[in-house]
């Protein structure tokens, strides 16, 4: 939980595998307070599920039915930055998807 007051609040994920885990690192005014490994990443180009980016809720696609959605945030968001690096994926992306389908 955060204290009161203005924080910057950032999330960086590292792929060491096109289109498979990574790691992602929470921080909270520059301090890392989290981090842990993706064993799976699905590129939101591929999502099916209707999940999507969202500021501020979860829209409620639920992985357990221990979580109830949408959990709307009620503070203010100053400001919001998406930053994305350079894609080195796959060069048939439609062989990667069909792959990654049979995968799961």
């Amino acid at each position: 939980q955060l204290a009161a007051g203005s924080h910057t609040v950032a999330f960086a994920y590292r792929c060491d595998e096109p289109w498979g885990g990574g790691r992602g690192t929470l921080l909270v005014d520059g301090t890392v307070v989290a981090e842990g490994m993706f064993r799976r990443f699905t590129p939101m180009r591929w999502s099916i599920t209707g999940a999507g980016y969202t500021c501020g809720y979860d829209g409620g696609s639920a992985v357990t039915p221990r979580y109830q959605g949408p959990f709307e945030y009620e503070g203010t968001l100053h400001k919001v930055i998406v930053e994305t690096e350079p894609e080195a994926g796959p060069a048939n992306y439609q062989a990667a998807a069909e792959a990654a389908l049979r995968e799961q």
